[in-house]
């Protein structure tokens, strides 16, 4: 796994805030602060809720990241790995009935 440290998930997770990290590195933190300032109607336990919320939604893409990237393969290494199928019963012919010929 990458430096978790460094991921989005933890990001978020361990600050008081909500992170937002853009593709561009920019990060934005909303606090309690900006969101109680935003929306006078809410209260503390519905930004607790917002930012549960999207604890979670970080987890699950860092668990999802995990499972399908994991066994990823660079392609640089591909032509140093056997092959796991046998050649085409076609390619299998021609190359019989040349050596045949011989």
């Amino acid at each position: 796994m990458k430096n978790y440290k460094d991921s989005d998930y933890a990001l978020n997770k361990y600050s008081e805030g909500i992170v937002y990290k853009f593709a561009d590195c920019v990060r934005l933190e909303i606090t309690l602060e900006d969101y109680l300032a935003e929306n006078p109607g809410k209260t503390t336990e519905d930004f607790q809720e917002l930012k549960d919320l999207s604890d979670e939604i970080y987890h699950r893409q860092v668990v999802h990241e995990h499972r399908t990237s994991r066994l990823d393969v660079p392609i640089n290494g591909l032509e140093e790995t056997e092959p796991l199928s046998v050649p085409p019963p076609d390619t299998v012919l021609i190359h019989n009935a040349e050596k045949t010929r011989r």
